[in-house]
């Protein structure tokens, strides 16, 4: 019995390789400081959602999210080179805000704490 659906180890791949080419190939300045929390994959390996995160207002995320669109063909061929595959799955940007859920609930523990 398979203990990981193939999905799943091609999307740990896939995490690794968009963030290593986000962080050495890319110069883009609109991506720097970009985090890849995670990546799910379709059974059939034709499609995969990239999540991504980045400190900053929304005007920050708007510019990353363009830039992440004008780099998504040259994050597609690097991937092409990088991993093996019969098929290079279709690549989605969607962005992670549960890094800033979780500041957000910090700061309210703390302002309830400091009233007790």
């Amino acid at each position: 019995m398979k203990k990981f659906k193939r999905s799943k180890r091609v999307g740990d791949q896939i995490h690794h390789e968009v963030s290593n080419i986000l962080f050495r190939n890319i110069k883009d300045p609109a991506l720097d400081l970009v985090t890849i929390t995670g990546t799910k994959v379709t059974d059939d390996l034709r499609h995969a959602i990239v999540f991504y995160s980045v400190i900053g207002d929304e005007n920050r995320w708007k510019e990353v999210r363009t830039g992440l669109e004008r780099s998504k063909s040259y994050i597609r061929k690097q991937l092409s080179s990088n991993l093996k595959m019969k098929y290079m799955p279709d690549l989605k940007f969607v962005e992670d805000k549960t890094l800033e859920s979780g500041d957000r609930i910090d700061k309210i523990l703390s302002e309830i704490d400091k009233q007790f």
